[in-house]
């Protein structure tokens, strides 16, 4: 999973984060995510009229004031997507130990280079007080990790092949060429992106089948994930989200197709909620989307502020979101949606695919 677009903390958030001792905070109005999120106003977008196939409605009306920003990445489109309203910000600083202490703390995974020539899979207790423990070797590139919903098993990327890990035998096995790894409910398959689209592999019998293809796109769709019932999926074709109906094959926006970067879609616990990295201006921020409507990009509610680059975001326990944070070399942060209040996991190297452990998880001992 790549940010294509990002810009680093300006001055004034670093110095913000160094006096803090790390920790920093994004909030200036309140977020619940109970209620309809505000809707964006001075909003412009152009949208792509190449549409999206399979779905069920392609067209799309942009707002009524026009600013112009500059995005790359966007299929079809040239990125002329600009926000200049319904920013929240961070509320208050926040130690990540306030989020572990509610919610009995969680493990996060996540791939690092952790300063060297290296891509390794780690894993780190929210809360951020342990150093990240190492769950692949170092002689492996691996990265874009996915625990299995027992915490058994761990899925990565290495050489652009899945593979699954056991944790606890230490069995490494080669699964199937593709990348982007999202696990079932059930833990029985693997969906993942390949060939432009998105295939599900059987753990089951060794069996893989494309449920989504688009030979036509520049990108393809890509960052599946797996609806909590695990009979939908979300995904994304660079600019729109989409909704993946796996009983009928039905796909429908979640996030109107638009000429910007619209990316890295993730679902909360009661799917209700899609967070997706959307460029509404520079850089390219997180944006909370209602999962049961279609609306345009950047008219949702913002969750992170402008001038802070943020993607890749992966639900966690009840309101929380665990993403990736700033230009490289990134960091891990974390964000409750809800109370509006954020951290960042310290961690030496460039951090990135955060994905979340299942309760209980505890990881290995290891090198």
């Amino acid at each position: 999973m790549t940010m294509r677009q990002s810009n680093r903390w300006g001055e004034a958030l670093c110095a913000v984060m160094l006096a803090a001792l790390g920790t920093y905070s994004c909030a200036s109005d309140t977020a619940d995510v109970g209620d309809m999120p505000e809707t964006a106003s001075n909003t412009t977008s152009n949208n792509d009229s190449g549409g999206s196939d399979g779905n069920e409605s392609s067209d799309s009306t942009g707002p009524s004031s026009s600013t112009t920003g500059s995005g790359s990445g966007g299929s079809g489109g040239d990125g002329d997507t600009n926000s200049t309203n319904n920013t929240t910000g961070f509320d208050g600083l926040l130690n990540c130990d306030g989020f572990a202490s509610e919610l009995d703390s969680r493990w996060i995974v996540f791939d690092s280079d952790a300063g060297k020539l290296e891509r390794r899979i780690y894993a780190v207790e929210m809360n951020g007080s342990d150093a990240p423990r190492p769950l692949t070797p170092a002689d492996v590139l691996a990265r874009e990790p996915a625990l299995s919903p027992d915490g058994t098993e761990l899925a990565y990327v290495a050489d652009e092949r899945i593979r699954v890990l056991n944790l606890s035998s230490g069995e490494d096995r080669d699964i199937v060429a593709g990348t982007e790894p999202a696990w079932s409910p059930d833990g029985s398959s693997l969906a993942y992106h390949a060939d432009r689209g998105v295939s599900l592999f059987d753990l089951e019998d060794g069996s893989s089948e494309e449920i989504i293809a688009c030979t036509e796109c520049f990108y393809g769709y890509e960052n599946p994930e797996f609806s909590p019932s695990g009979d939908a999926l979300v995904r994304d074709r660079d600019n729109e989200i989409d909704l993946v109906d796996l009983d009928t094959g039905n796909s429908r926006y979640v996030v109107q197709n638009w000429t910007t970067t619209i990316i890295q879609p993730t679902i909360s616990p009661d799917a209700d909620w899609v967070v997706a990295a959307i460029w509404c201006e520079d850089p390219i921020s997180l944006w909370l989307h209602e999962a049961s409507t279609n609306t345009n990009p950047c008219e949702g509610r913002r969750l992170t502020p402008m001038g802070t680059a943020a993607a890749n975001p992966a639900w966690g326990p009840e309101t929380v979101i665990a993403y990736e944070l700033g230009e490289a070399p990134r960091d891990i942060a974390l964000l409750d949606v809800d109370a509006n209040t954020g951290c960042v996991i310290e961690h030496e190297g460039d951090d990135r695919n955060p994905s979340w452990a299942p309760e209980g998880f505890e990881p290995p001992d290891s090198d």
